[in-house]
């Protein structure tokens, strides 16, 4: 009898700022993205540990969800997609995420002296991966349950490849989706692919070697009611 298949959700933390409280020292998770997995067939868990590689054993798939901060700690668990051949949905920061770990992966090749640990604490300092974006207004819009305000954040976004993960979920080459974000991806390394934009923001990355499928976009699917993303992938998660 095959199971829903269960996806682990990167959660948003806060490291008890200003004053290293450590009972301010919190992570929490916004329930629209864990509701888009229960409605699509999945079974969400919040990952609340930074001990990401004790989940790799129970979890068929993960979402990295927006938030303000790409954790470190995390990156053990697309290591473990890419292994075991899990799917990934990256959205807002989380296509971020993705990004900067392939760069990451790619940049340490030059680095042989150094640790990835290492190589992503002179990507903090020189940040070479993520840029802020030029019209901060037209991308970062505020957002209430209300639709006319929803709506009011759409931008048109491109497809630029069939041959993609986005067309095949979506298939048009044109969509109009929400975006709430001040930077984005500004460094792409070649074992990703950029499937679609919007002027000189790229809206998605896809990783497709050796079977994996890997997607992170920049937008925000889990806005809308559609939800084929989540669908997409519930559906390529391995539930025997």
């Amino acid at each position: 009898m095959n199971k829903k298949p269960i996806i682990g959700i990167i959660p948003t933390f806060n490291k008890g700022y200003p004053n290293e409280d450590p009972y301010l020292d919190t992570a929490f998770f916004v329930r629209l993205y864990a509701d888009k997995v229960a409605e699509s067939g999945g079974i969400p868990i919040g990952l609340t540990t930074s001990s990401a590689d004790i989940y790799t054993d129970i979890c068929d798939g993960y979402l990295w969800p927006g938030g303000t901060k790409i954790n470190y700690e995390y990156f053990p668990l697309l290591e473990d997609a890419i292994l075991n051949k899990k799917p990934v949905l990256g959205i807002c920061l989380g296509a971020q995420a993705i990004s900067v770990y392939f760069n990451l992966l790619s940049d340490k090749l030059n680095h042989a002296d150094k640790t990835l640990q290492e190589v992503y604490d002179l990507y903090k300092i020189e940040n070479p991966y993520l840029k802020e974006v030029n019209n901060v207004d037209k991308h970062k819009k505020c957002v209430t349950r209300n639709e006319e305000s929803i709506n009011n954040s759409k931008h048109e976004i491109e497809i630029i490849s069939e041959d993609s993960f986005i067309y095949e979920i979506y298939q048009t080459k044109n969509l109009k989706m929400p975006s709430l974000h001040k930077h984005c991806i500004n460094r792409v390394c070649n074992d990703l692919i950029i499937t679609a934009k919007h002027e000189d923001v790229i809206e998605a990355i896809e990783y497709h070697q050796h079977n994996n499928k890997i997607l992170g976009v920049q937008f925000h699917p889990e806005l809308l009611d559609d939800k084929k993303i989540f669908a997409w992938l519930i559906s390529n998660c391995n539930k025997e």
